[in-house]
């Protein structure tokens, strides 16, 4: 599901979330344009049709609205799903990374420590012989 695709988008280090983002961005720019060359031409349009028509473009408009509406609406929330499913994902692989330089750091603490006590060791027997 969306952590596959932001799975896929960290593969990339964001560059398809990004493209996906400016295309949807695309999108939207021509559809804007399309309503407003739609409203310039309906506009023309109405000047000249009959009434009955007139209701007729009137109701496929509405229903061309609320189609447009609910596809923008659609896009809106897939957008916020993917972008938080991505979020999510970058945050537990930093938390992860955090959590292995500690455990690293901790290695060599105890590491350090263990030498000091079989230096300090070495050097009681070395002192005692």
């Amino acid at each position: 599901g969306i952590l596959t695709v932001a799975d896929d988008l960290l593969k990339n280090e964001g560059k398809k979330f990004l493209e996906m983002m400016e295309r949807l961005a695309e999108r939207r720019v021509r559809r804007e344009q399309e309503d407003v060359d739609e409203e310039t031409d309906e506009e023309y349009e109405e000047e000249y049709e009959e009434e009955d028509e007139e209701e007729q473009m009137t109701e496929e408009q509405r229903l061309e609205e609320g189609r447009r509406m609910f596809q923008m609406f659609a896009a809106k929330m897939f957008e916020q799903r993917v972008l938080s499913a991505y979020r999510e994902k970058v945050a537990l692989e930093n938390q992860r990374k955090l959590l292995e330089e500690e455990e690293e750091l901790e290695l060599q603490e105890a590491l350090k420590k263990v030498q000091l006590e079989f230096q300090l060791e070495f050097q009681f027997e070395f002192c005692s012989s």
